[in-house]
């Protein structure tokens, strides 16, 4: 069997010219950096100081051509850079001077155009842009950038198109009229019109080795209004390995200007490492990625927009890397004789690396996938790619970037893609999304793990939740267990909503969440929940039915299903933990859980439907008689008209404009009666969904409580004495100012007096305020400013006479609510200022035990909003996107004489921004960013953990899981 090689010969360039350029020495291509060579699809052209040779390789008798450039002998002026400019209609030859010369000439050898850039050496000369068929500007993103030592400049497309156009419209009409127009030196320069170019100093850091711009980028937030178009650019040199800057692009400035004078260049950030030099920089396609080789011999790979290094390879001095692009594996029909053409999103963006010591080129799949191919290669060889071309024809096939081999002996040109189709890259591992919480603490011991169910959510919505018998794991070695955790994991591919679902076991919810949102590469999240309070449901010996909804759509269009495994993790109890307790009073678990939740069968889930403010949904239950203690929780999502409810403007604002949005205001309340009572309240965490605002906040740091939202807990016990009476009551959710839709359950948990059958209690206070609500409304138009506060209090005593004694119990519920909201610019800027205060205060006395139990929860949820709207002229507008919550809360609990038994503190806080500039429907420019921090500090547990992510990717993620102790640190470059 003949040795894959994965290279396709293409012919040889050989001939007697090349010993012109220096052919025939040992290592003439490879260690003479005068030695210059640009590719593009028919011609290779090589260049030392002073000649540059144009030859093809698939025809021996193709004429060469031969440029010998007009260079100034007396300041020993020579060729430093070249580069091919490709377009539909002309192709022609760009030269770099050392006194800083462009230089443009065709394949005839005729000198175009001579144009003095910045008298310094050129280093580089870059051509890159996006194809027509993804902008509506060619103008605004084809370019020629021009590296100096120290400075860049840059050249947009159309205006080198314009003056190539000129040029030969003068040649035709000459070869007509047979009269060439005589040219004497002082039309050499400019000859077809000055070129305009922008000019940068970025010296800041050192001078430069290489550079290049890779984009644009936002402007700063003080300079939304300004007129200037913004790049970034990133340089390598001795003093800075990477240096990064943000280039101002003044389109009034007048280019005939001489000298040019320097546009405004702002430093970023810069990476400095002595001794290390950065050496050779490569830019990726969309220029999102660069790969820069270093004197040490490595090879750091920095996403260009978060301007973090995100991958690093050692090992390879004198290496040099080009991307390009592989076509992933697709099912074809064996028989079929159908044609299938390739398109972009076919092929898979990979590094390749020439190791010239190794005799190597390897093929890394980006950005950190495995290595895919490794080439063996003559060590003579250089590593070439075509040049861009621009602007392709619409209708044109997509040409996937390759990489070409010369070697330098043999003169023969090789390609690396005729195999690459064979090769099998595997399913790429899915984005891994996820919610930032404080790990559970579980002992230490070997769960024992229950598959419930594994269902894959398809066209679901509108239809009955997926059902399942549910038992209790009687396989498990031990049926003493002291913690248990359920684990929702799921993944999707493809383009979908977000989704809320919810799991239930025996009508009692256990879980509610927001599906991720997913993408075509495909994501992954999981959930994981402390159900220990469910214990005595999870572990009931009968058969119970598991219902678990999703409501999901899928069409041409939405074409995620998610697929979802939900297992219970049960962990044994630690051999010396094992206690009996003498007294059978037990705080932390219920005997008995009753679901207050609708009843199967139903085409939805199990959760009741709030439509409007008027709406009252009723649930009948009968308790048994020998309780001592009753808690209900409350599950509560926001749908629809109400998932923003904390942004909805007041309705006479809404009337007054003839609106056609949201309203009722920013205060929502979701009250809870019992039999026609109030018992208690509920003003919820804003829960901002994956989809939400703006759904790249959300990845992959998923929002506060998206992935498993928050219950409430209200204390019920003092009300033990009208519901002991053995007949049925009534428990009521209504929303106060709803709009459709609100979906709430809720579980009542239940402590039992396993010693008596029968238990007595008695009301003995009670006292609910009036809701008391202000809202100020300043408005002219559709400009104001509006103001909500709000407050209640619920009281209640009771007592209870059980075998324990007589319990008496007093509950406390304390909220407090306020929304400042302001409307500027017909509405295209909206802030939104609201805090919400929920406190909850639970005292317990048992006197035949001399026993006082006390329970404080301080919940504080903080929120800002800020969108921003900008025309910044030229059809241009700047929309800005700030969003800011919390969920933080302090949490006591006290014993006799008020004696401490636990506390903690929770601070969660996120942040996120977006900035997205548009030229009409063109996006110039997008950034977004998220960061959390979250700080527990309890008891049980000391956790910290400070993430951010930057356009999808996290750049730092610091994590202490010990009180003052122990971190773990990642930080982009630093981390090199």
């Amino acid at each position: 069997m003949s040795k894959r090689t994965h290279l396709t010969d293409l012919g040889c360039i050989a001939c007697e010219e090349l010993s012109d350029l220096g052919a025939g020495r040992e290592g003439w291509l490879t260690d003479d950096p005068t030695v210059l060579c640009a590719l593009e699809p028919n011609s290779l052209a090589i260049a030392n100081r002073n000649l540059i040779l144009v030859l093809g390789w698939s025809d021996p008798d193709e004429p060469r051509v031969k440029i010998r450039p007009d260079l100034s002998s007396t300041q020993a002026e020579c060729i430093t850079a070249i580069e091919w400019l490709i377009f539909d209609d002309f192709r022609v030859v760009a030269v770099g001077t050392s006194k800083g010369y462009l230089l443009v000439y065709s394949l005839a050898g005729d000198l175009i155009h001579r144009q003095m850039v910045y008298p310094a050496r050129i280093l580089k000369l870059r051509v890159r842009g996006t194809k027509r068929e993804m902008t509506q500007e060619t103008s605004s993103s084809e370019e020629v950038s021009v590296v100096m030592a120290g400075v860049i400049a840059r050249f947009d497309g159309s205006d080198i198109l314009s003056m190539l156009q000129r040029w030969f419209q003068e040649m035709h009409s000459q070869f007509w009229d047979q009269k060439p127009k005589k040219r004497g030196a002082d039309d050499l320069e400019n000859s077809y019109g000055r070129l305009p170019y922008q000019l940068w100093n970025v010296n800041k850091y050192g001078s430069c080795v290489d550079g290049a711009i890779t984009g644009i980028m936002p402007p700063p937030l003080l300079e939304l209004q300004s007129s200037q178009r913004y790049y970034c650019a990133v340089a390598i040199g001795d003093d800075a390995v990477i240096s990064a800057f943000r280039l101002s692009e003044d389109r009034s400035r007048k280019s005939e200007e001489k000298p040019q004078p320097f546009a405004r260049a702002s430093p970023l950030t810069c990476l400095k490492d002595h001794p290390r030099k950065g050496e050779k920089l490569t830019l990726s396609p969309t220029g999102t990625l660069a790969a820069i080789t270093d004197s040490l011999g490595r090879i750091l790979l920095l996403d260009t927009q978060a301007l973090v290094v995100v991958r690093l390879w050692k090992g390879y001095r004198d290496a040099s890397c080009l991307f390009m692009e592989l076509l992933v594996n697709r099912d074809q029909p064996g028989s079929s004789s159908s044609y299938y053409e390739p398109t972009k999103s076919d092929y898979c963006l990979c590094l390749a690396i020439h190791a010239p010591r190794k005799g190597i080129v390897e093929v890394w799949q980006m950005r950190t996938g495995p290595r895919l191919l490794t080439i063996q290669c003559a060590k003579a060889s250089r590593l070439l790619q075509p040049s861009y071309r621009f602007g392709s024809s619409l209708g044109s096939p997509y040409v996937p970037l390759e990489v070409f081999l010369l070697n330098g002996d043999s003169a023969n040109l090789h390609k690396t893609t005729n195999l690459l189709s064979k090769i099998s890259l595997g399913d790429n591992p899915p984005n891994q999304y996820f919610e930032v919480t404080k790990p559970i603490v579980v002992p230490k011991t070997k769960p024992c793990s229950h598959l419930i169910l594994q269902h894959d959510f398809g066209f679901t919505y509108g239809k009955p939740p997926v059902l399942a018998n549910y038992s209790s794991p009687s396989h498990c070695p031990s049926q003493a267990f002291t913690k248990v955790v359920l684990e929702w994991k799921a993944t999707c591919k493809g383009i979908q909503y977000d989704r809320i679902f919810g799991v239930w076991v025996g009508g009692v919810e256990l879980l509610r969440g927001c599906t991720a949102e997913p993408t075509e590469a495909g994501i992954e999240w999981s959930v994981e929940k402390d159900v220990t309070r469910y214990y005595s449901l999870l572990v009931k010996k009968e058969t119970q039915t598991l219902a678990v909804y999703l409501g999901n759509l899928v069409d041409s269009t939405y074409t995620g299903v998610y697929h979802v495994n939900i297992t219970i993790h049960f962990y044994p109890a630690e051999r010396s933990l094992i206690q009996k307790n003498p007294s059978n009073f037990d705080n932390s678990r219920a005997n008995l859980i009753i679901p207050i939740s609708r009843s199967l069968p139903l085409t939805d889930g199990l959760w009741y439907e709030i439509v409007n403010s008027s709406d009252t949904k009723l649930k009948e239950f009968k308790m048994p008689q020998n309780v001592y203690r009753a808690v209900l929780e409350v599950y509560i999502s926001f749908h629809e008209k109400d998932e923003f409810w904390y942004a909805n403007p007041t309705n006479d604002y809404i009337d007054a404009n003839d609106l056609k949005i949201s309203g009722n205001g920013p205060f929502r309340e979701v009250l809870v009666s019992l039999d026609g009572r109030v018992v208690g309240a509920v003003w919820p965490f804003t829960v901002i969904y994956t989809g939400g605002i703006y759904p790249l906040f959300w990845i992959p740091i998923s929002g506060i409580g998206s992935f498993s939202l928050p219950s409430y807990d209200i204390e019920i016990t003092p009300f033990l004495g009208n519901l002991l009476d053995g007949k049925p009551h009534k428990l009521g959710f209504s929303v106060t100012n709803a709009q459709n839709i609100w979906f709430i359950d809720a579980n009542l948990h239940l402590w039992l007096d396993t010693r008596s059958t029968k238990t007595e209690a008695k009301l003995l206070k009670y006292n609910c305020t009036p809701l008391f609500i202000s809202s100020v409304s300043r408005f002219k138009g559709l400009n104001g400013t509006f103001k909500t506060t709000a407050r209640r209090s619920i009281s209640a005593t009771g007592w209870v006479k059980s075998s324990f004694g007589k319990i008496t119990t007093t509950t406390f519920q304390q909220l407090s609510f306020n929304n400042a909201m302001e409307l500027e610019n017909d509405g295209d800027f909206q802030a939104v200022n609201q805090t919400i205060h929920f406190n909850a205060f639970v005292t317990t006395e048992l006197p035949n035990f001399y026993y006082v139990h006390a329970m404080e929860s301080l919940k504080t949820f903080p929120l800002t909003l800020f969108f921003n709207i900008l025309d910044i002229g030229n059809e241009t507008t700047v929309s800005v996107a700030n969003v800011s919550l919390g969920f933080n809360e302090e949490k006591y609990e006290k014993g006799a004489g008020f004696r401490p038994l636990f506390s903690s503190s929770l601070k969660n806080s996120q942040s996120a921004e977006s900035v997205l500039v548009l030229n009409r429907d063109l996006i110039l420019s997008n950034y977004w960013g998220t960061q959390q921090v979250y700080k527990y500090h309890g008891n049980d547990l000391c956790y910290l953990r400070n993430i951010s992510s930057l356009r999808n990717s996290i750049v730092y993620d610091k994590v202490r899981n010990i009180c003052d102790q122990g971190e773990a640190s990642t930080l982009g470059m630093a981390s090199i």
